[in-house]
């Protein structure tokens, strides 16, 4: 099994991106993200839910920057990590989520694989499909996997072609669907539509 990436990578790159911006009159200080990435690194899920929420509310759909698909995402994690460690019930849970069908999203920063049997938090290949991807996205330990997240990708890519790099998953929420049996073994099941992937090394061409 391949090593479970921490958090730190999983989330820095997307701190070194969103920080590369330029600031706008919506967009969060650098010490709002290093509190919220703090609190995810140290998996203290609740903090982690807290300053998600609260962050949202502040930008609601006016932040220019994009950085409100992260924070959707940063928030789903979070409250997942939350039901994993009991602070949340799933009848809350499905009360958080349920406004998220149909916006923007942005998972984290990963590295790609083509074969995965058991692995977490890579973003791997559906079969042979060119135009799906998947992600089991877990705690640090591996013991809980947050969610399952299925991507419909608008363009076809070359998984081969780009083994081991490092990227990023955007697109629409299709769905979100908790775990109806309500363990925290697994956790949520996410379904984005209209999704890309975006190689690390573009993203840096694009902020330079």
């Amino acid at each position: 099994m391949k090593q479970v990436l921490l958090l730190s990578l999983i989330f820095g790159l997307t701190v070194i991106s969103l920080s590369a911006q330029a600031k706008t009159p919506n967009e969060l200080t650098d010490k709002q993200w290093q509190d919220l990435f703090a609190a995810l690194n140290n998996e203290d899920w609740n903090t982690a839910f807290d300053l998600s929420d609260e962050y949202l509310k502040l930008l609601k759909d006016n932040d220019e920057a994009k950085s409100i698909a992260n924070l959707r995402y940063m928030y789903l994690y979070s409250a997942a990590g939350k039901v994993f460690v009991g602070s949340m019930s799933y009848e809350e849970l499905e009360k958080t989520i349920k406004n998220f069908v149909g916006k923007k999203i942005v998972f984290p920063f990963r590295q790609i694989a083509t074969k995965c049997r058991g692995e977490f938090n890579y973003i791997c290949a559906s079969g042979d499909a060119k135009n799906k991807a998947m992600t089991a996205a877990t705690n640090k330990k591996g013991t809980s996997i947050f969610a399952f997240e299925y991507v419909q990708l608008k363009e076809d890519f070359d998984f081969d072609k780009h083994e081991g790099k490092t990227a990023a998953i955007g697109g629409v929420v299709k769905s979100i669907v908790p775990n109806p049996n309500k363990s925290t073994i697994v956790i949520l099941r996410i379904y984005i539509s209209d999704g890309y992937i975006l190689l690390a090394e573009q993203k840096e061409k694009r902020s330079s």
